[in-house]
């Protein structure tokens, strides 16, 4: 700019002007498609960085070209001198001050790492290979499935595919129904201690249902760490999965399946949802299913299981609610469950599978313990 300036030649005569407004045109497009939507994208301290590294060499270009055409018919020499190198000395002082200075403070960069981490150490050891995360708020792109994959690819070195549990709703006003939806849909809920005061209609309605979301959490989820941002703490809630034995591929055949209990301090009641998908060629007409807690000599315990489905959000479209009440778990029982209904591939003309099929499996896990 200081350089174009001083070396500028004389401007022809405004004769040759007959509108002189337009010479005001390059600074009227540098500020609306340049300036104001860097400082709109710049807002967002997770986007800052990547967008200001972008977008600086362009912007100071349109900047010298607006100042080398408009300064000549605003300014007199001396002022328009007196400008170039005001803005040469500021460059220079910037820049030396840049490269003595320490790194800046990224607090803030290196608290969304910590999440992150958080996010990819409960998956693993909850055994998710795709995590489905649920988000609550819109206000950083730090809190989006995106975000998290790439930095799990270029800090870790592996492709996470994590989704956005309630990517159906983000940025809009959503019903209580719909939040609920997409809290039964995540396997990992990030909860702050406050909700966020954003400016998308989602976060107002996240703090409308802020008493219901973290009672759900308290009663269908278990805490997996606690990581601090600046101005809130955001708890890393997991559910407690468990994987089930005696499937035949994803399948629950007409024998049923078992499924390993974990060892747990407190005693009883325990609830367990397990989840299925039942696919529509079935017909089954009075489906029920039985359940039972199994020790390594036969049954040893009760269980009551409850049947429901679902017609919303497609699969899974079928949930098994277990509760089993009783002594402490000592991590060497198992949960039984077993339909009365199934149906042979082969004999509805789908090809030559002759297995004898109940339900598809989708995931259990621990409701409340």
């Amino acid at each position: 700019m200081a350089i174009g300036s001083l070396l500028k030649r004389p401007l022809p005569s405004p004769a040759r002007f007959p509108r002189p407004r337009r010479d005001l045109l390059p600074a009227a497009v540098a500020a609306a498609f340049i300036l104001i939507p860097i400082i709109a994208l710049t807002a967002l301290p997770s986007k800052s960085p990547v967008v200001a590294g972008i977008c600086a060499v362009p912007a100071a270009i349109a900047c010298a070209l607006a100042y080398h055409r408009c300064a000549g018919r605003v300014f007199g020499p001396a002022m328009r001198a007196f400008l170039s190198l005001a803005a040469c000395a500021a460059g220079i002082l910037a820049f030396a001050f840049h490269i003595r200075s320490d790194r800046p403070d990224d607090s803030y960069g290196r608290a969304i790492g910590r999440l992150y981490s958080s996010i990819v150490r409960l998956a693993d050891r909850r055994g998710v290979s795709t995590p489905r995360i649920g988000f609550l708020t819109t206000n950083d792109d730090a809190f989006f499935s995106g975000s998290l994959n790439v930095w799990a690819y270029e800090n870790l070195g592996r492709l996470l595919r994590a989704t956005d549990a309630l990517g159906g709703i983000q940025m809009f006003s959503a019903t209580s129904g719909e939040i609920l939806s997409g809290l039964d849909a995540a396997d990992i809920i990030l909860l702050p201690d406050h909700p966020v005061s954003g400016i998308y209609p989602f976060d107002a309605s996240i703090a409308r249902d802020f008493g219901m979301i973290r009672t759900y959490c308290r009663d269908n989820m278990t805490v997996g760490e606690v990581v601090d941002v600046p101005g809130d703490s955001i708890s890393v809630c997991a559910r407690v999965f468990l994987s089930p034995v005696d499937l035949s591929g994803t399948w629950v055949t007409s024998d049923g399946c078992r499924f390993p209990l974990p060892r747990l301090d407190k005693r009883g009641p325990l609830r367990v949802r397990a989840e299925f998908r039942v696919p529509e060629y079935a017909h089954y007409r009075d489906l029920r299913a039985s359940v039972s807690r199994l020790a390594a000599g036969g049954s040893d315990g009760v269980a009551q299981g409850t049947l429901s489905w679902r017609t919303a959000r497609g699969a899974p479209n079928l949930a098994l609610e277990v509760e089993m009440p009783g002594a402490a778990f000592d991590g060497r029982e198992f949960l039984g469950i077993k339909f009365n209904r199934f149906f042979v591939p082969k004999e509805l003309g789908l090809n030559n599978d002759i297995r004898r099929l109940s339900v598809e499996f989708v995931r259990a896990y621990i409701v409340s313990e």
